[in-house]
């Protein structure tokens, strides 16, 4: 399976909605991966976060930036920038040869969604994937494994993620797939940001004029 720079984010975002779905409202003591998953993914609802990453793996790498509030994000990587709003997917994407540029509007599903975030992993993780702490995290952080629960579509063998004692936010998540690649995301900057209108993750025409708008919902 060839993984581009876009399946690559969606399967990160996947990770990181899925613990958003399964958050829970208990207070947690922070010992255990699922309190550590809860405390991460209730950063994500309350108000917006917004990464700065670098993935690497597949032969290559590239810088990013996303901005995550609940389930709605907008991601801008080289060439590419998506809008989803919840329910409605726009894909941005420029080329340099004809200098044109198109806009995708779609409706992805769950499985769509998890191959174009590197940080989707967190949503549904529990119905989803097997949580375990692991031992070894460097100062000021904590690791936690994400295994499958079952065969999983996009080939993922587990993912770790390692989370900011600090924060709680993600600082890092390594992905293995069953072809052997491996690839890592790497937060450079997390910030907090107060709570965003839904417009910010909606994609606007008047923004960006004489754009292709291909509609394939």
């Amino acid at each position: 399976m060839k993984y581009t720079r876009l399946s690559i984010l969606t399967l990160l975002l996947g990770l990181v909605f899925g613990l958003t779905a399964g958050a829970q409202t208990s207070s947690p003591d922070y010992t255990t991966a699922d309190a550590l998953l809860q405390r991460c993914t209730r950063e994500f609802s309350n108000g917006a976060v917004q990464l700065d990453f670098r993935v690497s793996g597949n032969g290559g790498k590239f810088d990013g930036k996303i901005t995550m509030s609940g389930k709605a994000f907008a991601m801008v990587i080289p060439d590419i920038r998506v809008w989803f709003d919840g329910k409605t997917q726009w894909t941005l994407a420029n080329d340099a040869t004809s200098g044109t540029r198109s806009v995708n509007i779609t409706e992805p599903t769950p499985e769509e969604i998890m191959e174009l975030n590197p940080f989707v992993i967190l949503a549904n993780y529990s119905s989803r994937y097997d949580a375990r702490r692991l031992k070894g995290a460097p100062a000021g952080s904590q690791r936690v494994l994400l295994s499958p629960q079952g065969k999983s579509p996009a080939g993922l063998v587990s993912a770790t993620l390692t989370l900011s004692d600090k924060t709680g936010l993600p600082q890092a998540v390594d992905l293995v797939f069953d072809n052997g690649a491996e690839i890592k995301a790497t937060v450079r900057e997390a910030r907090k940001l107060p709570k965003l209108s839904p417009g910010a993750f909606r994609f606007n025409a008047a923004d960006y004029p004489g754009t292709e708008i291909i509609d394939l919902r």
